[in-house]
């Protein structure tokens, strides 16, 4: 879906000049700057709300959410992050293939929870098997089943 648009036939179209809104005039109709947020901001913006789509919306790490997202002290910087990461991989946002997915959450965890580092992977290890139960899927960097969780993990799947 996308978001800030500007319809054509629209009272937002009217008043486009008038706040300064520069917007794609063909489909996707998107808004690219205004007076107030710069083409940068709203690019930001568009990676954070594609990683929240991919990684909290998907409902995929619900575990991963719960407990160690608690941690973070900022939502925004870690989001924010994880789109760095996928820029410096040159890895497209869109990226649907879940273990993949899986593969470069874990690898950025492991970076920003360095103290906390089993502890984030056991959680992440949750959610991958519970996906991986359902559609046989399997992130290589979380097999890794020397912690006692996965154990837990094993019995509860």
């Amino acid at each position: 879906l996308g978001f800030l648009k500007i319809l054509p036939g629209t009272e937002m179209e009217e008043k486009a000049e008038l706040y300064g809104i520069k917007y794609q005039e063909s489909a996707p109709y998107q808004v690219l700057a205004t007076n107030e947020i710069s083409f940068a901001e709203l690019w930001q913006i568009s990676v954070i709300e594609e990683l929240v789509e991919t990684y909290y919306n998907s409902g995929r790490y619900a575990n991963f959410f719960e407990r160690v997202m608690p941690l973070v002290k900022s939502g925004w910087k870690f989001f924010s992050g994880l789109g760095d990461n996928y820029e410096e991989q040159g890895i497209d946002l869109k990226l649907r293939k879940w273990d993949k997915c899986a593969e470069i959450l874990a690898g950025y965890c492991e970076k920003i929870f360095s103290e906390k580092r089993e502890f984030v992977l056991d959680c992440l290890r949750l959610d991958d098997g519970r996906e991986a139960a359902q559609v046989r899927i399997k992130a290589p960097l979380l097999q890794d089943t020397s912690s006692p969780l996965w154990n837990l993990v094993q019995v509860k799947i």
